[in-house]
């Protein structure tokens, strides 16, 4: 029998002739629970008897990744490691709508551009907050390759902001 949310069924299994025992689950049933496991999405059943209280649960084991695809993932994640090492992503140290202006500034002209060398501690932008403007600042010394945000975009804590190309 499975119990779904307070209903109980008799478990139907195709070629086998319906059997209302007293046991909790008989063999036939089992490898068919194990059978429909393992053909679909799902990763665990749980099958509990109302009248004595059993509970089982089958979980989906989890796949084994091929050998050689696990070499191939090492590989790409080091090449990928090393192209990060080249390029540092500042990310959102706030919540926020994203100013890339000072209002110092005279005619509102952006902190940086593409291309722009920049210095370490040198102001990219800033985040505007609670009517706050906290300032942004280039952790690593370089050139502004990309800048991902817009002026006046609402940003995210963790945002990536801006790629520097490392010097």
């Amino acid at each position: 029998m499975i119990s779904s949310t307070g209903y109980t069924n008799p478990i139907a299994i195709p070629g086998e002739p319906e059997c209302h025992t007293e046991e909790f689950l008989t063999l036939a049933e089992l490898k068919h629970l194990i059978q429909l496991l393992d053909q679909s999405d799902v990763a665990e059943l749980e099958v509990r008897a109302t009248e004595s209280q059993a509970r089982l649960v089958l979980r989906k084991a989890k796949p084994k990744e091929d050998y050689a695809l696990q070499e191939e993932h090492a590989i790409v994640e080091e090449v990928v490691e090393a192209k990060e090492d080249l390029h540092y992503t500042v990310i959102s140290p706030h919540v926020g709508t994203f100013r890339s202006s000072s209002h110092a500034r005279a005619g509102n002209q952006p902190l940086v551009t593409i291309g722009e060398h920049v210095k370490q501690g040198q102001h990219m932008g800033m985040i505007q907050s609670l009517n706050i403007l906290n300032e942004v600042e280039t952790p690593v010394p370089g050139k502004i390759i990309e800048i991902l945000v817009k002026d006046g975009q609402p940003i995210e804590y963790g945002q990536p902001l801006m790629v520097v190309e490392k010097q």
